[in-house]
């Protein structure tokens, strides 16, 4: 787009075109030659610009960067390792929009797995692809906000838990001085399922998480 180029840059995938144009408030689009692995960041879409101004280039595709919003995960399916005993810590609690319970962490509010296993996950499908920047977790009440911690958030394509297939977006501290934990991705991260994955002891649990991307 003529007159609205802010950088030029060299990018291997779709993906990381779209990351480094997520970083910049400014940008708005970014067009990228898939063979010269190139990537052009744009201050203005098509939309803002008129047809006669736009030049289209051979090999050059133009992508739209959608503002950054919150990605509605209530109702969506999820699933998790294994079910605590207490059956009202169920695996929906966790992306059912109510996070008025984490201070007490009490049952309705919150998911929990069993004890009995040494890798613990829960996951939701989003249904498609999203590219994630940032989130927030609602840890449980200060006496078992510690079944969050070391936790890591992936984000990917593959459905399954500890594949080494996804990406890491975010890892918790082993020592929470927090309830609500509000996160930057390390870098943004494409991927229609979220993962959060634990493998030191005692179960995995947490209240509530919300995510942001486009």
């Amino acid at each position: 787009i003529p007159n609205h180029e802010i950088a030029t840059t060299s990018k291997n995938s779709l993906i990381g075109c779209a990351s480094v144009c997520a970083k910049r408030s400014e940008c708005k689009s970014f067009q990228r030659h898939a063979t010269r692995r190139s990537c052009v960041l744009n201050s203005e879409n098509d939309m803002n610009i008129p047809a006669e101004d736009i030049i289209e280039a051979k090999g050059w595709d133009l992508f739209v960067v959608s503002a950054v919003h919150q990605i509605i995960l209530v109702g969506k399916n999820a699933s998790q390792s294994s079910q605590s005993e207490y059956p009202q810590f169920a695996t929906e609690n966790a992306i059912d929009g109510k996070d008025v319970g984490f201070q007490t962490g009490r049952s309705g509010s919150c998911m929990e797995t069993s004890t009995d296993e040494s890798r613990f996950w829960w996951k939701v499908d989003m249904d498609n692809p999203y590219i994630i920047i940032k989130g927030e977790i609602y840890a449980r009440n200060r006496e078992n906000r510690y079944k969050i911690s070391s936790a890591v958030v992936m984000i990917g394509n593959d459905k399954k838990a500890f594949s080494g297939r996804n990406k890491k977006c975010f890892q918790l501290p082993d020592d929470l001085d927090k309830n609500i934990i509000i996160f930057d991705c390390y870098t943004p991260v494409a991927g229609r399922y979220i993962i959060i994955e634990k493998e030191k002891e005692n179960e995995l649990s947490f209240c509530e998480l919300y995510v942001w991307g486009f």
